[in-house]
């Protein structure tokens, strides 16, 4: 059975373009509009899988729920899905809950009552079992987290990104590496913290539990925790420091630096996602880079592969990620 994406394929245009053609064809181009429709009637194609985008009552809003607004990981990602959405003529809806279950319930009966036509979720409350029925029931996509489960879903390889930043670490002479972590009910933060204590195993190094300090994604999570490593005696204190976010990294390299604590002299730091902070840091931080921009776009186009038909099968994409090493790290080997 011949589908929107099968068409788009065989007339060399965007699954956008296809949906385009069957909505609002004025958006296109004549020879556009001539590809698709040759291949429309060479397979006799109706759209009625594209019930749920040109049903009576499609809302024409996409719903994106967020733990919170305040990650600056999300900015380019939540742009690049609204851009993409405005490609197939839909609005996005960008809704906060703070992890509470309550909320998002809440918002999700916005499905129920046709008042949006899917969801791309940041982070859910929701656990494999209830993830999976709603996903028989609507077109529902998991973005940076993700539950394991039978859904569609745009992520990276969080702990060989957190193994591999350990490993430069290690090869590089640093010996003791801490870690400023994030809440275990992130599946992100529980990948990176394997991705850390990996490293150290495979270099037959001893796991401090002081070392390893969780707390928030934020800018006063990292001074906090910095406050703790400085409590340590200063044989123990750490030569080098792995954060969970940029943010974190920088509110620790605040604290250390004012207490006369060197980066990266004293220690080496390397932070998470890259953000635009990073680079304009004094030093400029190290970090892993994630790809936020093909992030949030292929968030947006597995949804409307969903939205076109909730039988097909789920896809879970793995995107890139890169170490950038910048001048928070001490480089003691060459």
């Amino acid at each position: 059975m011949m589908t929107i994406k099968d068409i788009a394929n065989k007339a060399g245009v965007s699954i956008a373009s296809v949906s385009r053609y069957f909505n609002n064809k004025s958006l296109l181009s004549s020879d556009t509009c001539l590809r698709i429709e040759k291949v429309v009637n060479e397979h006799n194609y109706i759209p009625n899988t594209l019930g749920r985008l040109n049903r009576i009552s499609r809302s024409g809003k996409i719903l994106v729920i967020l733990p919170t607004i305040s990650n600056p990981i999300y900015q380019k990602i939540l742009h690049a899905i609204n851009t993409e959405c405005r490609k197939y003529g839909y609005t996005v809806l960008t809704c906060t809950t703070n992890n509470d279950n309550y909320i998002e319930k809440h918002l999700l009966t916005m499905l129920e009552t046709y008042y949006a036509d899917g969801v791309i979720f940041f982070s859910t409350t929701l656990n494999k079992t209830e993830l999976e029925q709603l996903n028989k029931k609507f077109p529902i996509v998991q973005c940076c987290e993700y539950v394991d489960a039978e859904i569609s879903g745009v992520t990276i390889d969080n702990e060989t990104a957190v193994f591999e930043a350990c490993t430069y670490l290690i090869k590089n002479g640093h010996s003791r590496i801490a870690m400023i972590s994030g809440m275990t009910d992130y599946g992100t933060t529980i990948s990176r913290e394997n991705g850390y204590i990996k490293a150290l195993k495979e270099a037959e190094m001893t796991i401090k539990p002081e070392y390893l300090i969780r707390g928030q994604y934020g800018f006063s999570s990292g001074e906090r925790a910095a406050k703790e490593l400085l409590n340590l005696k200063k044989t123990e204190f750490p030569d080098a420091l792995v954060t969970i976010s940029d943010a974190v990294a920088i509110g620790a390299a605040k604290k250390f630096l004012k207490n006369g604590v060197q980066i990266p002299g004293d220690i080496s730091i390397i932070g998470f996602d890259d953000t635009s902070m990073a680079a304009m840091y004094n030093p400029p931080l190290s970090s892993v880079k994630q790809a936020r921009e093909e992030m949030g776009k292929k968030a947006a186009e597995l949804l409307f592969e969903r939205m076109e038909s909730l039988k097909g099968k789920t896809r879970l994409i793995m995107l890139e990620h890169k170490l950038v090493i910048r001048e928070s790290v001490k480089i003691m080997r060459k």
